[in-house]
């Protein structure tokens, strides 16, 4: 991890000194109340005020980084601040204090988003989950240290809300000082918290009770310690388990929910945690250790619950929404944290502090109950379709765009003040621009794919040519510099194909079929132009069977990996009868061999390529001689071993097509069925 976490040291040195103020605040701003004769409820809603400032700056965190820019808006809130903690020690006048918690959360919110934007762009594909976990170390050590900062002066004295106010203003330099330029705002597509919870239910409702089961604890921990006579270091024990155990308990969880029903190790946990709250009034007269293990187990599912209620909502998206559906999950996770305070400081102040647990306890029976009800409604992924848990602090910062199991795009990271030259010069001098730009790469080669895409998205621009250039700086790349280029220049990839045939490449055959799955749309003519490539050099026919099965595996691959979710997007099956039809134009005596081998490799296009091998067999006038109804026997004969719970689907399928193949049809079946049998009666064991 530290190779992933190296340069972007200052900005997670500006975290931590930031979460330090945060965490001291946590703790010092309820006793402090407390201590100053304000009532329990009065103190639950000034702690409200923090969650409603943070759901405002997720909804305005992007409108701000793009009006001003990272180090202007980060500047910004960090002084918002440090001046929302320094006011605090005027007066303890509870609408100054509620102002201040508001003000509080939207800076904090908006600075950790600036964080957030401002990692991404030192992540690749590979680092970016490292970098999020760093991420959520530092937020949750940074918190967990500033707890104890408390114990410094007394807590009716001014003297800690002059030290949170320093830190934050503390917080600035690393950022300020750091030679690193803010990243490109992208445009985020959001999807709408009713399509979220159609999709996923539970994950819905889980991310809410994670914000209200979490928040209620981080709230009215201090206020409970407080009220029964904790004070000092033992006070900050009390909210540093909670928030040790928010962060601890997560690496079980996720090891757990990986390998078992996720909403089964849920339910697990929850039913878990609301023992543990049903028996934490009683530890705490016993011993405060035992109280202390408690209240860090039940902060641990209730961290947990956020970041497994993620996963789960993930579990039945397609990939392309997850980054959409992070809106609303943190939407609904500070609603949650919004009425947190405001349900247990209420309840405490009529039933006393022991209500705080028994109100835990409560919300956990309606959620294990929602759990058991949505298990019932729905059936389990298969746990190997699952997506992978990873780490989401619930404390802050929620790292969507660090998330490696969101979509990466290399090729919209920002370019350098050199290569933004080089794009502007292709626009009026492009072979300039071309030889400007392979320097740039050979100097910095992880500019390759944004500077080839924004290059070749230029006209005037020889793509061809640009390709070739890049290709010499680093031809290891050549696959990527190839798929790049063709994304951006979609009307030239089948250009792209014939330098790459006439380049004569090893990786050529790779190259090209990464070129067809980048261009989805033009795949088949992209493959077309490949075999008319092959046919015009009189290359052997086994060739171009190699060159077509090595693609369709590639496809096979494509499929096999797709998530459950995006199944439904994939035109798979009519992509390959479309490349089947091109082949077997060329080459008409592979076509059953053909139909086979992409039959095996993507079963789920059987039906289409059967179609297709029907009409290639049979001709434009629809003839049914000897040649096609041999092809079409053998064709059935090879479907029935692949998928023979397909096979009755396609025989129907063809029939109908070809009524006259009715006969050669039912005879194949029938031969595959007596084989069947007779395998079957050779593997039964014999009776003595």
């Amino acid at each position: 991890m530290k190779s992933a976490i190296t340069p972007p040291l200052a900005l997670l040195s500006s975290v931590l000194i930031l979460t330090l103020s945060h965490g001291l605040m946590v703790v010092l701003l309820p006793v402090h109340l407390s201590v100053k004769g304000v009532q329990t409820d009065t103190i639950g809603w000034v702690l409200s005020l923090y969650a409603v400032g943070m759901l405002l700056g997720g909804l305005y965190n992007n409108a701000l980084l793009k009006r001003a820019g990272h180090i202007r808006v980060f500047a910004c809130t960090a002084a918002l601040v440090a001046v929302s903690i320094l006011a605090c020690g005027l007066s303890a006048n509870p609408i100054l204090w509620g102002l201040m918690r508001l003000l509080n959360g939207f800076a904090i919110s908006v600075s950790l988003a600036v964080i957030d934007h401002w990692l991404s762009e030192s992540a690749t594909e590979n680092t970016r989950g490292q970098l999020l976990a760093a991420n959520q170390m530092v937020i949750t050590g940074g918190m967990f240290t500033g707890q104890f900062m408390f114990n410094l002066a007394p807590p009716e004295s001014n003297t800690m809300f002059i030290v949170g106010g320093m830190l934050a203003s503390l917080a600035l330099v690393p950022m300020v000082l750091s030679r690193r330029t803010g990243p490109v705002i992208s445009e985020d597509t959001v999807m709408g918290v009713k399509d979220v919870f159609e999709r996923s239910p539970l994950g819905m409702v889980g991310c809410f009770f994670a914000g209200l089961l979490l928040w209620s604890m981080l709230g009215m921990l201090p206020v409970y310690g407080a009220a029964h006579g904790i004070s000092g270091f033992e006070l900050t024990l009390l909210s540093g388990a909670a928030i040790l155990g928010s962060f601890l308990m997560q690496f079980p969880v996720g090891y757990l929910s990986d390998r078992y029903d996720r909403r089964t190790v849920t339910a697990v946990l929850v039913f878990i945690s609301l023992l543990a709250s049903l028996a934490s009034p009683m530890a705490q007269a016993a011993h405060l250790w035992l109280l202390l293990l408690l209240i860090a187990i039940s902060a641990g599912v209730f961290g947990s619950l956020y970041a497994i209620s993620i996963s789960q909502t993930f579990d039945n998206l397609k990939q392309s929404e997850m980054g959409a559906a992070m809106g609303p999950l943190v939407m609904v996770y500070a609603m949650g944290a919004i009425a947190a305070p405001l349900m247990s400081s209420n309840l405490m102040q009529l039933a006393g502090p022991d209500s705080l647990f028994y109100l835990l306890f409560a919300l956990q029976i309606l959620l294990l109950g929602y759990i058991v009800y949505r298990m019932r409604q729905r059936d389990a992924l298969p746990v190997e379709q699952q997506e992978a848990y990873v780490l989401q602090s619930a404390l802050g910062g929620v790292g969507a765009e660090l998330d490696p199991r969101t979509e990466f795009n290399e090729i919209e990271q920002p370019l350098s003040a050199g290569a933004d030259i080089a794009v502007i010069l292709a626009l009026t001098e492009p072979e300039m621009a071309i030889g400007l730009a392979t320097d740039l790469v050979e100097a910095n080669p992880e500019e390759l794919l944004s500077l080839a895409y924004a290059m070749a998205q230029i006209e005037g621009v020889d793509s061809k040519e640009l390709m070739d250039a890049m290709s010499q700086v680093v031809p290891e790349r050549r696959t990527e510099i190839a798929e790049t280029i063709a994304r951006a220049w979609p009307e030239g990839a089948t250009d792209i194909v014939t330098w790459l045939l006439d380049e004569g490449t090893s990786d050529a055959h790779e190259a090209i079929a990464g070129i067809a799955q980048a261009v989805p749309d033009r795949g088949s003519e992209i493959i077309e132009a490949a075999i008319e490539q092959f046919s015009e050099v009189d290359a052997e026919p086994s060739v171009v069977q190699d060159f077509v099965e090595s693609y369709v595996e590639t496809i096979g691959d494509h499929v096999d990996n797709l998530r459950p979710a995006d199944r439904e997007d994939d035109n798979s099956g009519e992509h390959l009868a479309e490349v089947y039809a091109a082949v077997t134009e060329a080459m008409p005596e592979q076509s059953v061999e053909l139909a086979q081998s992409m039959t095996e490799a993507v079963p789920s296009a059987a039906t289409e390529v059967t179609e297709a091998l029907v009409q290639a067999v049979t001709g434009e006038d629809d003839s049914y001689d000897e040649q096609a109804s041999d092809a079409i026997s053998q064709h059935i004969s090879n479907l029935a071993d692949a998928v023979p719970e397909q096979i009755e689907d396609i025989a129907a399928s063809i029939v109908e097509a070809v009524p006259e193949a009715a006969e050669d049809v039912d005879e194949a079946l029938r031969e595959w069925q007596e084989s069947e049998s007779d395998d079957d009666n050779n593997t039964a064991p014999k009776q003595d």
